[in-house]
Order: structure tokens, then sequence, then C-alpha cells
């Protein structure tokens, strides 16, 4: 087998590969000891027939398809070890020439970029931080929330109401639910039909041929403090500005500290938008299509279609998709920017650091001691774990922070 590389790329690889006659011919004889072990030959034991009367049975083009495969697939073990190659999607091959005089095949290879990290020059992390009004408005909502007060009362239901209803179905038992009205989606036209009923109300949902009596129970109203001097005085301070500037300064405080606490993480993110790489394409599509899958998957467990689902936050397939990409991308770009530094730094996890790990998780989860072991596969995934919390401390140690001014 002789092969030229043709085009080469950072993420892919076309060779163009020749086959002689009897290279050829040869395949051709272990294709067939292959195929005639399955095949029921008249007069012979399968595997016995003789190669001539055998192939009148196989037939050119079966014999031809395991042939080719059989001799495509020892070239591509070939050239990937000589060429140091590990691919990560099915090469896509393409047969430009068989015949007597051998087999002439082009194949498109597509593997990860190599990446070279220097960590000798400090990382530069921006750490101006900057509070938003809706951040401070928020703040405000959640101490809204705190204060609301749930008043029972006894005049038709609103939107925002609490009601209780106990409902049935069929010869069941009575069963009860709080709802928030015209904003929690029980069944059927339920959230319609809900709104100006009062205490002790009944109406019936019907909904995929079924009908259930609702019955209210209570309804309390909420009153939620309007959002002025008088709630910051109930906070502990003078007036609304003075509690919007406090919150400010906590807004600033927690993500100065969460910043400090992920330095690492941030500095590697650094690293991914400086690092300009060509990703495998197909690589990256088949990750895509998987991940939507899946999420279609988990959406019809639930009765749900995706797209119903996207289509309610005015968003689509192909927004989800593009979305997908990037974050795909960002991923690829970590993991080599890690695998880098795991590689350069020599990094190693010990038996002991993997055994107290996994000693860790089980009492995080509450696990009795014994009832899961420490498995292969559970191994690796700690192993992995451990070496890309290393490496990321390394950029810890190598980021700085940038607060900008003077």
């Amino acid at each position: 087998m002789e092969y030229t590389i043709k085009e080469r790329k950072e993420s892919n690889i076309l060779f163009e590969c020749r086959n002689s006659g009897e290279e050829l011919e040869k395949s051709r004889f272990k294709a067939y000891e292959k195929i005639s072990k399955d095949i029921k030959i008249p007069g012979f034991r399968k595997g016995k027939a003789p190669y001539e009367i055998g192939v009148r049975y196989i037939g050119e083009e079966q014999l031809l398809e395991e042939t080719l495969d059989i001799l495509i697939r020892e070239d591509l073990e070939e050239i990937l070890k000589k060429e140091n190659i590990v691919p990560v999607t099915s090469p896509d091959i393409k047969v430009e020439k068989v015949d007597k005089d051998g087999l002439l095949f082009t194949v498109i290879v597509e593997f990860l970029p190599e990446v070279h990290t220097d960590l000798s020059k400090n990382i530069k992390i921006n750490g101006k931080v900057e509070v938003k009004e809706e951040e401070i408005d928020g703040k405000l909502k959640e101490l809204q929330d705190s204060l609301t007060e749930l008043s029972p009362i006894d005049t038709e239901i609103e939107v925002g109401d609490v009601v209780e209803v106990s409902f049935v179905h069929g010869e069941d038992e009575p069963q009860t639910l709080t709802v928030e009205a015209g904003t929690d989606r029980v069944i059927g036209d339920f959230k319609e039909k809900i709104i100006g009923k009062k205490r002790g109300d009944s109406f019936v949902v019907n909904t995929n041929s079924q009908e259930f009596t609702f019955t209210v129970l209570s309804v309390k109203r909420k009153y939620v403090p309007p959002v002025d001097d008088n709630l910051a005085k109930e906070a502990g301070f003078e007036n609304l500005e003075e509690l919007r500037a406090k919150i400010s300064r906590q807004i600033v405080e927690n993500k100065n500290s969460q910043l400090e606490e992920n330095r690492g993480k941030e500095a590697l993110k650094v690293l991914c938008q400086n690092l300009k790489i060509e990703l495998p394409s197909k690589f990256v599509e088949e990750e895509v299509d998987f991940r939507v899958k899946k999420l279609e998957e988990e959406y019809l467990k639930s009765g749900k279609k995706l797209e119903d689902v996207l289509k309610d936050q005015n968003y689509s397939i192909n927004d989800l998709k593009n979305d997908l990409r990037k974050r795909i991308g960002e991923e690829i770009k970590e993991d080599l920017i890690v695998a880098d530094i795991i590689r350069e730094k020599n990094i190693q996890v010990s038996e002991e650091e993997i055994r107290e790990e996994f000693e860790h998780l089980i009492a995080e989860q509450s696990i009795e001691v014994g009832r899961v072991g420490l498995t292969e596969e559970l191994r690796r995934a700690i192993r992995n774990e451990l070496l890309r919390s290393k490496a990321i401390s390394i950029l810890k140690e190598n980021a700085i922070i940038e607060t900008g001014g003077d």
C-alpha cells in the first residue's frame, strides 16, 4: 500500500491511497473466508467450500464489498499509526477506482488540533465589575416578596390570588392543590375558569375526554408593598436611595468574591477566547445533532415536542443549533487547553487521591458506605476531573485580575 497526503489542515487530513492488484486479490481471499463461515453451500460444511465454488454462491457484489471493507480498514489502521492520528469521527472514504490493477481511494480523517499554552506570561482577566439597574431591581423584588402578606378574602378571584382547591376525577379520592390564579397552568382551561369564582364555588374542567370537578376551598390576596422609602425603612434604611446604594455595593462585593474564587476558570475562558484554531466540523455537527436528539427525547417523555417548546420561547431549532455549535466549540477549546497543561506540566493523580475523592462524593450524596463501588469507569471519571482541577489551579496561579482605572 502506498499513500500520499494531498491536503493537511489543523483538524483534518486528506489521503490518497493505492493498493496493487496483488493486495486486492489477497483481500478477496480474506473476504471469502470471512463470508463463507456463515453461508451453507450444498455438499460442504460451512467455511469448507473451495474458493471457486463458493464465490458463485456469495456473488461478486457482496465479495467485492467485503474485500474493500477489509483492505481499506487495514490501510487506515496502518496510515493512522504512522501519522500518529486519532480520529474523532468516522473517516469519509471515496473509492475512486477498483479493477484488476488494484484499488485507488481517498479518505478524509478528522482529528482534534494541537494547542500549545504559554504559561510563561500572566493571564489578564477583566475584573471591572458593573452593576445593572435590573440586578438592583431584582434584589428589591426579592425584598418585596419577603414582605408580601396574604390575606383571606371572600370576593371574586382575580389574577395573582393564591387559591386552594380540591379536585375529584371519577371515583378517585379528592385531592387538594394550591395555585396562583391566572398564572399557574393546571389542566385544560382551568386557568381561565378559576378567574371570577369565589370560596365555595365548584366548576368542571374537561381534558382528553376526562372530567375533573374543582371546588374553591380558600382564597388569599397578596399585599405587595410598593418599592418606596417605606419599604427601605422596613429593611432598616433611611430611604430608598440608601437601600439601592447598599444593594449595589453588595452586588459588587459578591461579584468580586466570585471572580477571585473562579480566577482559574476565568483564565481558561480568556485563553479560549484568544485561541484561534480550526475545529473538526463533522465532529461538531454530530455532537450538535446528538444533543438536539437527546433534548427531543427528554421533552417527549413529558408529552411535549421540542419544536413547540422552542416556539413558545420565540426560538427555533436553527437558533438552538447555532447556540450549541458555539457552546461545543468552547468546550472543545477548553478541553484541548486543559489537556495541553496536563501534558506539559506532567500532572499526575494518585490512587489515594482518587479514593479520597470517591469517599467525599459518597458522603456528599449521603450514600451508605458499601452500596456503591469504585468501578473502573467511575475511577476514570474521578481521575479526569482531578486532573482538570489541578490544571485549572495552575491557571489560577498565572491569572491576574485587572480592575482598570488609574
